[in-house]
């Protein structure tokens, strides 16, 4: 909710993984949106995390349509 600061964390169960501390999301922002990280340097699919987690899923982003590419596995 946009008036409730909200940590937001990496995959990885740290203190050390926080990519942003008390953020505000705007009011028109709802329940289901998606939030998107730019220059999270080592967060890419080459780098990632597999264990314990299934690997992402790949989205497109062009001309305000976000398409899905590839499922998780």
């Amino acid at each position: 909710h946009y008036n409730c600061p909200t940590h937001i964390y990496g995959t990885v169960l740290s203190e050390e993984d926080i990519l942003a501390k008390r953020y505000n999301f705007t009011d028109d922002t709802e329940e289901g949106d998606f939030v998107i990280v730019l220059n999270t340097g080592a967060y890419t699919h080459t780098f990632s995390n597999r264990f314990p987690y299934y690997r992402p899923k790949f989205y497109i982003i062009e001309d305000k349509t976000i398409q899905l590419i590839s499922e998780n596995y």
